[in-house]
């Protein structure tokens, strides 16, 4: 069985602009509403480490990148999102949308960072 997390050596480079697109295209869910006074509130504990260091995101990059991953076929395309953007979304309505077995679902996710090698 096929570990569908698992990036290839080979996959490592196309596997960090994935990551730079994610963050670039991420959409973060509005979990309830928050008082203003209290958004950025911190607990002690917060305020004894040290600040948060923020990744830098390449914007041109995550463009290109989203320009060539909505190229890609429609069961590609979707398990990419599904896999960077919306790991949240349970396996099985995936697998079930796609229509594949846990082992096709890894295949796929390969296939579709190929084909993005290949495109890019």
């Amino acid at each position: 069985m096929l570990d569908i997390h698992h990036i290839q050596a080979s996959q490592s480079a196309i596997h960090e602009r994935l990551n730079n697109w994610r963050r670039y295209v991420a959409t973060r869910p509005i979990t309830g509403f928050v008082q203003p006074m209290f958004k950025q509130a911190r607990t002690p504990k917060q305020w004894e480490e040290d600040a948060h260091i923020a990744v830098p995101i390449d914007t041109l990059d995550g463009h290109v990148i989203e320009k060539a991953v909505s190229a890609l076929p429609e069961k590609h395309r979707t398990v990419i999102r599904w896999a960077y953007v919306y790991p949240y979304v349970p396996e099985n309505k995936i697998r079930r949308e796609c229509g594949l077995t846990r082992d096709a679902l890894a295949d796929m996710l390969i296939d579709a960072r190929t084909m993005l090698i290949n495109r890019l």
